[in-house]
């Protein structure tokens, strides 16, 4: 099982770096802002613009809790309070992912916006994934004597 929980962990943490910067783009607020030249004074920069930087930050340490947590299974050193601050690392990574989109950095208002409509739902269920792949693994080392 704690196998099966690494590599999930790597792969999902791997969609959350990497899809923000690729496929679950935000939308363009301050390329807007330069195509604008000189008829824009100030520059607008929308709120979703730090998003992928958060998300490829929380997509790292998830995908470096998953590799430790392999190690450790393939070593056979696992340990109960090992997996248990590792499964608390993955719990902690999913609830800043879920954040990131919406009370950390938040994104666009507007429903018809990329960021809106794409991005933040995608980071809510992929933290809410990471959530549930910590409290799988919670509930089996609460299990295991």
């Amino acid at each position: 099982m704690k196998r099966i929980q690494g590599v999930l962990g790597v792969v999902l943490g791997i969609v959350i770096a990497v899809g923000p910067q690729t496929f679950l783009h935000v939308c363009g607020g301050g390329k807007m802002a330069e195509s604008m030249g000189d008829a824009a004074p100030m520059a607008m920069s929308m709120p979703c613009q730090n998003v992928p930087a958060a998300a490829l930050i929380t997509g790292f340490l998830v995908v470096i809790t998953g590799i430790v947590l392999l190690i450790v299974t393939l070593k056979k050193a696992e340990g109960k309070a090992i997996t248990l601050v590792l499964d608390l690392a993955f719990a902690i990574s999913g609830i800043v992912t879920i954040g990131i989109p919406t009370f950390i950095v938040g994104v666009c208002q507007a429903p018809h916006m990329h960021c809106h409509a794409v991005t933040r739902p995608a980071l809510i269920v992929l933290g809410a994934f990471v959530v549930v792949l910590a409290i799988a693994g919670l509930l089996r080392d609460l299990r295991k004597k």
